[in-house]
């Protein structure tokens, strides 16, 4: 009876509730299209009146030059070269309000309306900018020596963006990446198409400054292939970034070096695996030096890039206990230091990381867990008394000082000795 009699009354406040309803979700659609749409005029006017930072570009091939000219030390590069890692910009984050309901769908067919009868230009849903995806993964794989891979990102950035500085920016990275995959030529085609498309913008001095470092590198790298093959030929290519000359003379040079003329060969062929985006060979080489030859100059270097790796691939906590691990075998005192000053731009080395780069991650992850288990076991056996029995009969005392799957190392009075595991019959700890 009381429902019949405030029917009216009943269907009036249920219309009106439902109408509040409406009307606050329409409200909160508009505040979101507000904030989203200040949001993407103040992204775009950062964007247009700060230029891409092109200064790590111009160091990456200054301290090379300075390096090759021994005015600087191997720490004090790398240092360097995370720093000039650390210069990629930040690109704004835009709002993905296609995923968020028919609210905001409607919220947006009633403000362009309006917009439409005033005669101002309508708001548009924006799905993840496809051309700042394309750009944040080429500074992905820019940073971590992939650019071939780096070249087709930004090459699909260019097809996204109108704006001519920001459009010379990229040619700058194209004409770096160019260069560090040791196609010269096209790297100078770059660099002087920006000159001569922006010849008033502050792109073109940036352009000519690294045309001119460029060229400078190729031809004291001239100079340096007419030397006979040497592990300094090979140092000297590397630090004037001709990567692949500088594996080639490895592949030419006599395999039977001294030990430690060797290892210095293993470490730059690492750090060139390392600069032509074969960077897991790089890791397992790095891994290898320091294992073998603990004591050496290089074993604290290569430990000094498995760090870095892991830095600019975003991987820093994957990597913290293998560092530890490698550093308790060789005693590597500047380590910390190296931590300390690192960590004064880590922060910077995680700018655009939520991107689709996890198969690149993936692999890196997998041989840090392999370097990890490896040095783990070796930490097990390093400087222990060891007694072997090979199968022909003998007997090899003497502390470990290397061991992998294949061989285990023992120090002994008549020097280093090198035992297959396969020849292995008998081994004790003594």
């Amino acid at each position: 009876m009381m429902l019949k009699k405030y029917r009216g009354e009943i269907i009036l406040a249920a219309i009106s509730a439902f109408s509040v309803i409406i009307m606050l979700l329409l409200n909160y659609g508009n505040s979101r299209l507000r904030f989203a749409e200040i949001k993407k005029i103040m992204a775009e006017s950062v964007s247009t009146s700060q230029d891409i930072d092109h200064a790590g570009l111009i160091v990456q091939y200054r301290f090379r030059m300075d390096l090759y000219r021994k005015e600087l030390t191997e720490s004090e590069a790398d240092l360097i070269e995370m720093k000039a890692a650390s210069m990629f910009p930040e690109l704004p984050a835009t709002d993905n309000l296609m995923a968020e309901g028919i609210t905001i769908r409607i919220s947006a067919l009633i403000v362009n309306t309006f917009k439409s009868l005033m005669g101002k230009p309508q708001f548009f849903l924006n799905r993840a900018n496809p051309g700042n995806i394309a750009l944040g993964t080429a500074y992905y794989y820019e940073r971590n020596s992939l650019f071939i891979k780096a070249l087709e990102q930004y090459e699909e950035a260019l097809k996204y963006e109108s704006r001519s500085r920001q459009r010379g920016g990229i040619l700058l990275h194209q004409g770096f990446c160019f260069s560090m995959a040791g196609n010269t030529t096209d790297a100078i085609k770059k660099y002087s198409t920006v000159i001569e498309l922006y010849p008033d913008d502050p792109v073109s001095v940036t352009a000519s400054l690294l045309l001119e470092y460029l060229l400078k590198l190729s031809d004291e790298a001239d100079n340096v292939k007419k030397m006979p093959d040497s592990p300094e030929k090979m140092e000297k290519l590397f630090r004037l970034i001709a990567f692949n000359d500088s594996l080639k003379v490895l592949e030419n040079m006599d395999k039977n070096q001294k030990p430690e003329r060797n290892i210095i060969m293993q470490f730059y062929k690492a750090r060139c695996l390392e600069s032509t985006g074969r960077v897991s060979e790089a890791l397992t080489l790095y891994q290898n030096i320091l294992m073998e030859k603990p004591s050496s100059e290089q074993a604290g270097y290569a430990n000094k890039r498995i760090l870095m790796i892991s830095l600019k691939s975003n991987l820093r906590d994957e990597s913290k206990k293998l560092v530890e691990n490698n550093n308790s075998i060789i005693g590597d005192k500047s380590l910390q230091y190296f931590i300390d000053e690192i960590g004064k731009i880590e922060s910077l080395l995680v700018k655009n990381r939520k991107l689709d780069i996890n198969n690149h991650q993936d692999e890196i992850k997998s041989v840090l867990l392999d370097c990890e288990k490896r040095a783990a076991l070796f930490n097990q056996f390093l400087g222990k008394n060891m007694k072997i029995t090979t199968v022909s009969g003998d007997i090899i005392i003497g502390p470990v000082i290397y061991e992998d799957d294949l061989k285990i190392k023992l120090s002994t009075i008549a020097g280093e000795a090198v035992i297959m595991k396969n020849a292995i019959k008998k081994s004790e700890f003594r």
